[in-house]
């Protein structure tokens, strides 16, 4: 009940901060606002589809976390009839298999977690891009007068 009610407040902070960014926006500067809203629907999207991926590989962590629990609690609930039938390795091998499940689960994760991260910022640095590329031999002047102006400076 009380996690029902934090999401909601949740919900209710991160709308009105949405709704207040973009008045705010559209009163002082209603162009760059158009360009911004146009590119929400793909921060949705690509928020919607990181969500529902992390979801799913948090439900497998958790189950397999349980699954690491039962083997340990198992194991040294019975540690007597383990060692008198000298089942020690077989269980460090259930114990080891369990818990490389819940690693290949995190490394996944892992990794849902930086493409989200990257489609998120890749979206974002759209509405950053310019028309023309720079051409190389200005990224190459440009480089030369920062390196020209830290060494005067140093």
């Amino acid at each position: 009940m009380i996690s029902q009610k934090i999401k909601v407040g949740n919900f209710m902070h991160y709308i009105s901060r949405f709704l207040a960014g973009f008045t705010i926006g559209f009163i002082r500067i209603w162009q760059i606002s158009l360009v911004t809203l146009s590119i929400v629907p793909l921060i949705a999207i690509a928020g919607g589809i990181y969500a529902y991926i992390a979801t799913g590989l948090i439900a497998r962590v958790q189950k397999s976390y349980v699954k690491v629990r039962e083997i340990a609690e198992e194991a040294i609930a019975n540690v007597r009839t383990v060692q008198a039938f000298a089942g020690e390795e077989k269980a460090v091998k259930s114990y080891r298999d369990a818990l490389q499940k819940t690693y290949t689960y995190g490394k996944k994760g892992g990794l849902a977690k930086g493409l989200g991260l990257m489609s998120f910022t890749a979206t974002q640095l759209t509405k950053y891009r310019q028309k023309k590329p720079v051409p190389w031999k200005q990224w190459q002047s440009l480089a030369t007068r920062r390196s020209l102006i830290l060494t005067k400076v140093c």
